[in-house]
């Protein structure tokens, strides 16, 4: 059987573009004439739903020619703050068990940044969910970022804000957490009882052995209740790795003791 390629990945689209060509694809969007009503006014179309802006439409192709797709880098506007976003759609659906897929955003360690400033750096750690790769038709699902580090003074003297928002609850209730948050995502999604893994891999540099052992993985849901667990643990030379099974949408946080980097 000759199948199309599962994934693409770090595609140059702007989320709006996205959006406008899956929409084209499935003959969404509409590009007939206006209606006109009796005041011979432009009457506008409903909008369709959205899941992370794509209009989660089922489209009916071969079998093997299923698409599943990943885009990276990509940029969304949360409560008028740009966040970053990484995107999975399959809209035909996909069958195939290829392995585990990953939606993940870099993290930073976000405790010392109201007592030490901040000094923006590139990092291999990670945070998002991991799931497996079947999906049913119209299949949309996403990660975003719900941290922002403003400097509302100047470079030599510096004042740091550090805010948290989401889709919803818009205010991230951090001060809830059993410790400090060292970071989150928000997973959105329309996938029906599938299950999944929330995933934070953070550098052994930033936490001792034994603040490890009080790390809990909290999920805030819409009404900004907060549910925490202790994760599983795992590490190797260079990180640790905290995972969480999940499957509904929601806030994701590690939750940590604070502590001074070595």
């Amino acid at each position: 059987m000759n199948r199309s390629s599962p994934l693409t990945a770090r595609l140059a689209l702007s989320l709006s573009t996205l959006t406008l060509a899956l929409l084209t694809a499935c003959g969404g969007g509409g590009d007939g004439a206006p209606v006109v009503g009796s005041s011979d006014s432009p009457v506008q179309p409903a909008s369709a739903p959205t899941v992370c802006g794509i209009v989660p439409t089922p489209v009916t192709v071969a079998a093997g020619l299923e698409r599943l797709d990943i885009v990276y880098d990509l940029t969304t506007e949360i409560n008028s703050v740009e966040m970053p976003m990484r995107l999975l759609t399959s809209l035909t659906g996909y069958p195939y068990d290829i392995g585990t897929q990953s939606l993940a955003l870099p993290l930073e360690d976000l405790r010392e940044v109201m007592t030490h400033g901040y000094t923006p750096t590139e990092t291999t750690d990670r945070m998002g969910v991991e799931l497996d790769s079947t999906f049913a038709a119209g299949s949309v699902g996403c990660v975003t970022g719900v941290s922002r580090v403003n400097n509302n003074g100047t470079e030599a003297s510096p004042n740091y804000l550090l805010s948290w928002t989401s889709a919803s609850p818009t205010n991230v209730p951090v001060g809830s957490l059993p410790g400090t948050a060292v970071n989150g995502f928000e997973y959105t999604h329309n996938f029906t009882d599938k299950p999944a893994t929330a995933v934070f891999r953070l550098s052994k540099s930033l936490l001792s052995d034994s603040s490890a052992t009080a790390v809990q993985i909290c999920h805030v849901i819409r009404t900004g209740a907060i549910s925490c667990e202790a994760p599983s643990v795992t590490s190797d030379d260079q990180q640790w790795t905290f995972k969480r099974a999940i499957t509904e949408s929601g806030v994701y946080l590690l939750s940590a003791p604070m502590e001074s980097p070595t």
